[in-house]
């Protein structure tokens, strides 16, 4: 159903490939998230990891905004899960800007008021995403801010639940 072709990024368990869905020739990103590497962690982090990507799948599949990445399908054989996702051509935001070093006041505007749109759209919906960084904001071809990767996202049942546990990237952390 898809041809892959080069890698976009790598991750610990994951690889992000471009690839073109067959029947109507779309570009999607295809991530690669390898099962023997999960196997291979302590029961424990298993269990975690398991517990992480199918909450990451059943979250993510429910979404749909303008500034969330689209995960089109999913499916795994013996080595991989993979997840289909919107391509977003720019890549992340944090690569961006280390070639273009600034953004002017109202690319800044832009920016910001896109991820604040993908916040409450996501906040409005009970889910914490709990892993905003800049390489979890990505730009599509027409310079739209897409939030990404839910794999440490949490669905939270009312307003008034608290959440207790502490993750996220240790620099991105709020105060």
């Amino acid at each position: 159903d898809y041809s892959v072709y080069h890698e976009l990024g790598r991750g610990g368990f994951a690889t992000v490939h471009k690839a073109i869905r067959i029947y109507d020739k779309l570009e999607v990103a295809c991530k690669m998230i390898d099962r023997l590497k999960i196997q291979q962690q302590t029961t424990t982090q298993h269990r975690l990891m398991h517990k992480r990507l199918k909450n990451e799948i059943e979250i993510h599949s429910r979404l749909k905004h303008p500034n969330i990445v689209d995960l089109f399908n999913y499916f795994e054989d013996q080595k991989y899960v993979y997840l289909i996702l919107e391509l977003c051509q720019y890549g992340d935001l944090e690569k961006y800007l280390k070639i273009k070093r600034t953004l002017n006041e109202n690319e800044t505007r832009v920016y910001v008021k896109q991820v604040i749109e993908g916040l409450q759209y996501l906040h409005d919906h009970g889910i914490l995403h709990r892993d905003i960084k800049l390489q979890n904001l990505l730009l599509t071809e027409n310079y739209n801010i897409k939030i990404a990767d839910f794999g440490l996202a949490k669905k939270v049942e009312t307003i008034d639940e608290k959440n207790h546990t502490m993750c996220g990237t240790p620099n991105f952390l709020s105060p």
